[in-house]
């Protein structure tokens, strides 16, 4: 019993006692990690990488790769900084020829890097293989056109008027290759849909590849929008290549036709005596036909609704 007591006063609850105690802890626990970092140790880590080219001439087509991972001995002090981060320079791997280096193989690393990391021994390349795609510089004026607003306009109304673009062109810079691989002119789309009255608005020129520099990155497009009004006509069928030795049968002489268009383009564009409804026979001789006459003459901004088939026979 009394070598029991002996423990428990040992253990009884005391400041001083237990203040010791912890700083011999906390003493020990140094000495140990200080003593642990001095020795040396093999781990896998990474490293950032910087590729060195000329960047006011090239541009990459997309991200390139920011680190490589490496199998490395070191002394413990130069791992835990690497690891952590703290003060660790990025690793210089020079392109001389930019554009034709599409790959960097992993194994050949080390030796650009032996000198970079002196205080490191390169075991070998965890990374297999850094893939790379950098294009020249390349810039272009660029036309632009607005896309089809069809889908924009509300039913039952459509466009009065051209549609204007302010400025009617940008410059864009970029990988030549994308640069190069725009349409021209470039059609602008316009987001709000159900529009029934005029409107000016700023649009964005987007593109599906967002690393080009566009300047402007925005343009105004302007136009007028009314009500469309519905109108039925006909007018006297011109038959087009009329085979000399034979004439076909047409079943209409007259073609009927409706269309649509804005009040406004009615009384100022459409003039009856300008229409021309023609059938072109090259096509269809020989054989028997139902086909829809061309409508020519409609103002620009008239669309047709209905056109009366005919059916031609030799």
């Amino acid at each position: 019993m009394s070598a029991i007591n002996s423990i428990f006063n040992i253990l009884r609850f005391n400041k001083k006692n237990w203040k010791a105690v912890v700083l011999c802890l906390a003493a020990a626990t140094v000495f140990w990690f200080f003593n642990a970092l001095n020795k040396t140790y093999t781990t896998h880590l990474s490293f950032p990488v910087e590729f060195q080219y000329d960047l006011d001439n090239f541009v990459p087509v997309s991200d390139l790769p920011t680190e490589v991972k490496m199998n490395v001995t070191g002394l413990g002090w130069t791992l835990l900084r690497r690891s952590a981060g703290v003060k660790v320079p990025k690793l210089l791997l020079p392109l001389e020829k930019p554009m034709e280096t599409k790959k960097v193989v992993g194994n050949t690393l080390p030796s650009l890097f032996g000198n970079q990391l002196s205080d490191l021994q390169i075991n070998f390349v965890s990374t297999d293989t850094l893939h790379l795609d950098i294009e020249p510089l390349d810039g272009r004026w660029l036309s632009l056109t607005a896309s089809d607003l069809s889908k924009n306009i509300k039913t039952g109304f459509g466009l009065a008027s051209t549609i204007s673009i302010t400025p009617d062109s940008i410059f864009i810079q970029g990988p030549r290759r994308m640069v190069q691989a725009l349409p021209e002119p470039y059609s602008v789309s316009l987001s709000r849909t159900g529009i029934y009255e005029s409107m000016e608005t700023q649009v964005s020129v987007s593109f599906e590849y967002d690393r080009f520099i566009v300047e402007p990155s925005s343009v105004s497009m302007s136009f007028r929008v009314e009500k469309m009004v519905e109108l039925r006509d006909s007018v006297k069928l011109e038959l087009l290549n009329m085979p000399s030795r034979f004439r076909p049968a047409i079943s209409i002489s007259q073609v009927r036709y409706t269309v649509q268009m804005p009040e406004s383009v009615l009384h100022s564009q459409y003039t009856r005596e300008n229409i021309r409804g023609t059938v072109d026979l090259k096509q269809h001789l020989g054989k028997k036909s139902k086909i829809a006459p061309t409508l020519s003459g409609i103002p620009s901004l008239a669309r047709i609704v209905r056109i009366d088939t005919v059916e031609v026979s030799n």
